[in-house]
């Protein structure tokens, strides 16, 4: 064998490991996205049923409610879905988050899972679940409505009513600005600290957790 021969053939040798090692690279990658593909679909499920996105939250309104009514959440956002975000909720977050130094991320965070995926804003635009005793004084329109919350042990609450979800994003920004609750959040140096020091914001004692899921997974 001469050494063109050897040449030849040491150049056939490097080319198929390189083609083997192509062909099992791609097998692994595909198998690692469908993994994290139905790791994600299981996360995606797990938010579902923490955002009750098939059935609403709250009772309908209480009698005597109806003339206070907004708009809708089906009108006001009707592409409204599990994951998606439109575009008035990821504007308005950034506009807000830039006004309050609160992260455009937690924003669209508890908008998910307060709103159910923008499905449920309580007849009147309260997409964050604003309890009136604690943000009533920063509405326009000064108003609550009553809800009888199903999650948990059944009672009834007084809700803020606002003009629209614009007010209610902003009334949020002024809430948690103001609260000596929340004080701490300001402190934090990244989204998910922000959301842990909001731990009371909810009697959910996995809050924290399930906005930090919502982020991680929808990479906001």
């Amino acid at each position: 064998m001469n050494r063109f021969d050897i040449q030849y053939f040491i150049g056939i040798f490097f080319v198929g490991i390189i083609v083997g090692g192509g062909i099992v690279y791609l097998f692994w990658n595909v198998e690692m996205n469908d993994a994290r593909q139905k790791e994600n679909e299981l996360v995606d499920f797990v938010i579902a049923d923490w955002t009750g996105i098939e059935t609403s939250d709250y009772a309908d309104f209480a009698d005597g409610d109806a003339d206070r009514a907004q708009m809708s959440a089906s009108k006001e956002l009707p592409m409204s879905r599990l994951g998606y975000f439109p575009d008035t909720v990821k504007t308005l977050a950034k506009i807000y988050s830039e006004k309050y130094n609160i992260p455009a991320s937690v924003y669209l965070a508890q908008w998910a899972l307060e709103s159910s995926w923008g499905k449920n804003n309580l007849g009147v635009s309260n997409y964050l679940g604003h309890t009136f005793g604690a943000t009533g004084k920063f509405s326009s329109l000064n108003k609550s409505v009553t809800r009888t919350e199903t999650i948990g042990n059944k009672r009834t609450l007084q809700f803020t009513v606002y003009k629209n979800i614009d007010e209610c994003f902003d009334v949020h920004g002024k809430y948690l600005t103001t609260s000596k609750h929340f004080r701490a959040a300001f402190y934090t140096n990244s989204a998910e600290n922000f959301v842990r020091a909001l731990s009371v914001y909810a009697e959910d004692g996995q809050y924290a957790l399930k906005l930090i899921t919502i982020i991680r997974r929808y990479k906001l």
